[in-house]
């Protein structure tokens, strides 16, 4: 019987265990390592808010920098501006002035000019008619000096020959403010060999007095002594558009071999301006109607 019996243990299979499985992270050191990390991305975020705020806090610290600077170059330049101004208005200033100074003085030379031709011209004439009067004796009588015989007394007569110049006077209100005196260009009267000049003298007050003057163009000659000289002259202000009169400022008579200025009259600017004879509120045309009797 035993014979046939088997052992069991000997033909028995071996069963083999299964591997554990690996264990798990410890919670600790999991919850760790997540900490760690997120404290580290924090600290990058925060380096990087800092280091932009820090950027722009430098620009922002720039752009006010320069916006000082234009503001004190704008100032800076609106000073030079001003500076310019008050230079440029100084300069007008004195242009004027200097001009009023320049006519005051060309007038005055022109009047010594004519008082001293004046002079000469006299000196001149009286020369002349001493030779005259010497070339009239008889050699007997060159012994005994004697005076020149005056010229016979011309006879007046109606005789007469009319002469027209004008004369445009600009810068009336600056000549009343700095009380100037002008001068017209010379008019020549060729049958007496005689030039005629119009003068204007302006006062504080807006007075405009009127004049004229001249001398002869040739001295030497004997107009003096084969002409009369007698002469009517009237002055007025014309209106260049030609609907209103003549305004007349006055008439002078004389004799242009006596006397070498005479005055015409006066009239007042600010007149003449409100009824409109003033060109644009600066200009005064001015005629002189000479008559000169044969």
């Amino acid at each position: 019987m035993n014979i046939f019996h088997k052992d069991t243990t000997m033909t028995k299979p071996t069963r083999k265990e299964a591997p554990l499985p690996p264990e798990p992270p410890l919670k600790s050191q999991g919850e760790h390592n997540y900490e760690q990390v997120g404290t580290q991305d924090d600290n990058h975020y925060d380096k990087l808010v800092y280091t932009e705020e820090s950027e722009i806090s430098a620009r922002l610290k720039e752009i006010e920098t320069n916006q000082a600077q234009m503001l004190g170059e704008i100032r800076r330049l609106n000073e030079t501006m001003e500076h310019l101004k008050t230079m440029n208005i100084n300069l007008q200033k004195a242009v004027v002035e200097s001009s009023s100074v320049l006519q005051e003085t060309v007038a005055s030379l022109k009047k010594e000019f004519l008082e001293t031709s004046d002079h000469l011209g006299q000196h001149i004439i009286q020369v002349r008619r001493d030779i005259v009067g010497l070339s009239k004796r008889e050699p007997a009588s060159l012994s005994s000096p004697q005076a020149p015989e005056p010229p016979a007394p011309r006879v007046p007569t109606d005789t007469r020959v009319k002469h027209v110049f004008e004369w445009d006077i600009q810068g009336v209100d600056n000549l009343v403010k700095t009380q100037g005196q002008v001068s017209s260009h010379s008019y020549h009267i060729g049958d007496l060999n005689y030039k005629v000049l119009g003068g204007a003298d302006f006062t504080k007050d807006g007075q405009m007095y009127v004049r004229i003057y001249g001398e002869s163009t040739h001295p030497s000659g004997n107009d003096h002594l084969t002409k009369s000289g007698r002469f009517q002259c009237k002055v007025s202000v014309t209106d260049r558009s030609g609907n209103m009169v003549d305004w007349v400022v006055g008439k002078a008579v004389g004799n242009f071999f006596q006397d070498k200025m005479w005055m015409v009259g006066s009239v007042s600017v600010a007149e003449l301006k409100k009824k409109g004879y003033c060109v644009q509120g600066k200009t005064f045309k001015m005629k002189f109607a000479i008559d000169v009797f044969k």
